[in-house]
This record gives C-alpha cells, structure tokens and sequence, in this order.
C-alpha cells in the first residue's frame, strides 16, 4: 500500500481540544491518546498548509511523546506478568514432576491409575485415559472398542490400554 493512502488528515478540532495540563496529569489520558493516535500516526506535516502551525506542532509532538510514554509503561508491565506467569509455570512444571514420580513410584497406588503406553502418563480413570489417547495419540485408537467397566472400577494399566489400543 502506497503512503498516499494511509495518511490521513490530522483532526485539528480534536487536537486543539486536547488539554496537555491535563494529559500530563493522567486524566482521561489513555481515551484521549487513543482518540488522537490516528492523527498523530498517520499523518504527514506539511509547511505548505496554514493549519500547521507551531503551536499545533508542538502540540501533536508533546501527544506523541505521552502515546510512547503509554506504550512503554504498558510493555513494561506485560512483560513483568510474563516473567510472573513464567515463574509460576516453572514452579508448577517442577511440582508436576515431582507427583509424577511419586505416583510411579508407589507400590500401592499402581492398580488404582491407568497408564498410558505410549507415553507413560498416569490417569485416575479410564475415561481420562481414553481422551488423553483420543487427543494425543489418535492414530492408536481402536474406534471398536467398546467399555463396560463402570467408572470407579480399578483396573491393571495394561486392561485398560487394552481394551482402547488397538496395537501398541
């Protein structure tokens, strides 16, 4: 697309409106800077038209720098969640291995969860069981197969494989 056509004509009644004490003081600020920003952004100053004065130059120039200021500020705080939510996820990762192994490990519990063959995770029914295959390992599903267990029955892993994959 050319630059003729995505510039636009500043909205000078919006822009002489604008109260900078009041942008600078952080009242309606994010509204007001959102209004202006296709104003700001995308248009083209030119000396040749009397409605470019300096006074709406300078202006425009001191609603941009709040614009960037704006975006800043908002980056900064998403990526301070980011790095929140990323300590979070490693916490809960570590956590997740760790029950991981301890449901592998315990000799009592082996016959009360139902383990996937293909990748050696753990369920507590067969009908968690049978849509973890059905999500991550389709092309293993045996779509005959049928189940009469009721769900709180406690089966050995390799049954309940069994009677949902058609071949290991």
């Amino acid at each position: 697309m050319d630059d003729e056509r995505r510039q636009v004509q500043p909205d000078w009644s919006l822009i002489d409106e604008v109260s900078i004490p009041l942008l600078d003081s952080g009242v309606g600020a994010f509204e007001v800077l959102q209004s202006c920003l296709p104003s700001v952004v995308l248009c083209k100053a030119s000396a040749n038209h009397k409605e470019w004065t300096q006074e709406r130059l300078l202006k425009m120039f001191r609603i941009a720098q709040l614009q960037i200021q704006h975006v800043l500020k908002s980056q900064h705080e998403l990526s301070k969640t980011v790095s929140s939510l990323e300590e979070t996820r490693t916490h809960l990762l570590r956590e997740n291995k760790q029950l991981r192994q301890i449901l592998k490990n315990s000799p009592d519990l082996s016959s009360e969860y139902f383990k996937c063959e293909h990748c050696g995770k753990l369920f507590i029914s067969i009908t968690f069981l049978r849509e973890h295959i059905e999500r991550r390992h389709p092309k293993h599903l045996d779509p005959k197969a049928e189940v009469t267990l009721p769900l709180t029955a406690q089966v050995d892993s390799s049954v309940a494989t069994s009677v949902w994959v058609s071949h290991c």
